[in-house]
């Protein structure tokens, strides 16, 4: 099966939906357990007395910190793209669905990603009211929601600096993130085994590796800032998320090659 067929897409992507919600359902009770222990951490700290002076501070620290563990965790998120397929047996099961390479792939890479995003969000709702009702039995009080506070805060952030739209930097930053998810992505694709910790040890290596190389940034310094003087920064920020973008497709299209790969008996550390 070589042609992509959206009725047979949707087939599988239930199929493998159905294999992995034992899977899901670890994953976003661990996480929420995670988010539990490092609320309670911060809230507890709070004294009985004064807590409504600082519950925002507190509120503020923890929507930060569930921002970071959320592009945290939708990065490594990546190496769970063949995590259906660890076993000799969970081999056979998907890769003998009847659909086409790009089908499966398509649907992995959907629950690598809408997934996983979907299960942070439940994860994330299960701590908070959970907090909530810990701060309601301690103070009295809920405290407010970690989650409302952040959304709150990020419908109210004004994306300008000087008078001027930042949209560039939001650009460059959502080309990073997706540009750090196809590194995991493509680790996650070649290691079969401890995928995300393999992939971490290669990107510190290759990032130690190539620190030299920002050395020779130096001979063209005036070069960059003349460019900024005269483009501005914008057009920096969207040519650095331009150059992030496409080296996202390279992984994506080097982690589907290898994908299409992937055998049913492979007792190696790589899938290649």
């Amino acid at each position: 099966m070589k042609h992509f067929d959206l009725s047979r897409f949707w087939l599988t992507l239930k199929a493998d939906n159905v294999l992995q919600w034992k899977t899901a359902l670890k994953l976003t009770l661990s996480m929420a357990f995670g988010l539990m222990i490092i609320y309670t951490v911060s809230f507890m700290q709070m004294d009985s007395q004064s807590y409504a002076a600082v519950v925002n501070n507190q509120l503020s620290n923890c929507s930060g910190i569930t921002l970071f563990v959320l592009f945290m965790f939708m990065g490594v998120g990546g190496c769970y793209m063949t995590n259906n397929m660890r076993t000799k047996q969970q081999r056979i099961a998907f890769l003998s669905l009847p659909a086409s390479n790009s089908e499966k792939f398509l649907s992995r890479y959907l629950w690598c990603t809408v997934g996983f995003l979907l299960m942070y969000i439940g994860a994330a709702v299960i701590a908070d009211v959970l907090r909530m009702l810990l701060c309601l039995i301690v103070y009295g009080d809920e405290c407010g929601s970690v989650l409302a506070y952040m959304v709150g805060e990020l419908t109210e952030t004004n994306f300008e600096a000087n008078g001027e739209p930042i949209w560039s930097v939001v650009f460059l930053l959502i080309a990073s993130l997706l540009y750090g998810h196809s590194n995991y992505m493509l680790g996650g694709v070649i290691f079969r085994r401890f995928n995300w910790i393999l992939t971490t040890v290669v990107l510190y290596l290759l990032s130690f590796l190539l620190l030299p190389l920002l050395g020779l940034l130096e001979f063209y310094e005036s070069d960059v800032d003349a460019f900024i003087d005269k483009s501005g920064p914008v057009a920096l920020c969207v040519g650095l998320g331009v150059v992030c973008l496409l080296l996202t497709a390279v992984n994506y299209w080097l982690s589907y090659k290898v994908f299409c790969r992937m055998q049913v008996i492979c007792n190696k550390l790589i899938n290649i």
